[in-house]
């Protein structure tokens, strides 16, 4: 695994640069460099609450069924299911990417400003895009399979998702032996807020990522404390 460091916006956007080749590569930030490349599920507190008698499946099976009261348009197809559950917080096999390098810089600075943050860069590869939409299951995928999932919320289209979904959730995505290439840039925690400031000048923020009312509101609630200081 490739290893970088950066100080600075400035920095980052260099970096980007031998990145632009939209096609082939995608971008995930976190705001804790220590932490690993794990969905949810996989991560241990998930992992031990599971039961021989109440699987991560029986989970997710039950977060349909209570869901589609909520819902004006229900999903066609499981994809559009776990996509969705993922979206609202369920603990899926999904781990969320991105192909805008500065959505992926904005999770790594948005919080723990006193802990370093990571942008993890995977490179694309053809042969892993998973496309049999109608027979997705996704307790049945073998090794890493990346997907692109339908426009069914606002946050997918708002931050260009793209998922990764891997049989082996506990096992972390760069340790994985598919290959997958993964480069891992340290941005120092000094710049954090510095980096958090410059990207809501170029309008990316909270409230153009998320595109829901309550982070609309918590967004402005932010604005007017900082205004009035």
């Amino acid at each position: 695994m490739k290893e970088y460091e950066i100080n600075s916006f400035i920095e980052m956007v260099q970096l980007f640069e031998n990145f632009r080749d939209k096609r082939y590569f995608m971008f995930r930030g976190q705001n804790c460099y220590e932490w690993k490349l794990l969905p949810k599920a996989g991560r241990s507190e998930y992992i031990k609450s599971y039961s021989p008698t109440f699987t991560e499946q029986e989970i997710f099976n039950s977060w349909k069924r209570y869901a589609i009261q909520y819902l004006n348009i229900e999903p066609k197809n499981e994809m559009d299911w776990y996509a969705l559950a993922q979206h609202h917080g369920l603990a899926t096999r999904l781990l969320d990417w991105t192909k805008n390098p500065l959505t992926a810089l904005y999770f790594s600075v948005n919080d723990y400003f006193d802990e370093d943050a990571a942008v993890f860069i995977i490179r694309q590869k053809k042969a892993l895009i998973f496309d049999n939409i109608d027979n997705f299951n996704p307790f049945s995928i073998e090794g890493v399979r990346i997907i692109y999932p339908k426009s069914i919320s606002p946050r997918i289209v708002s931050q260009r998702g793209i998922f990764t979904i891997s049989n082996t959730p506990h096992v972390p995505l760069e340790e994985s032996s598919e290959n997958l290439d993964v480069i891992k840039v340290k941005v120092m925690r000094n710049c954090k807020r510095d980096i958090l400031d410059t990207l809501d000048f170029y309008g990316i923020n909270q409230m153009s990522i998320f595109h829901d009312l309550d982070n609309l509101s918590s967004y402005l609630n932010g604005f007017a404390k900082y205004i009035s200081r």
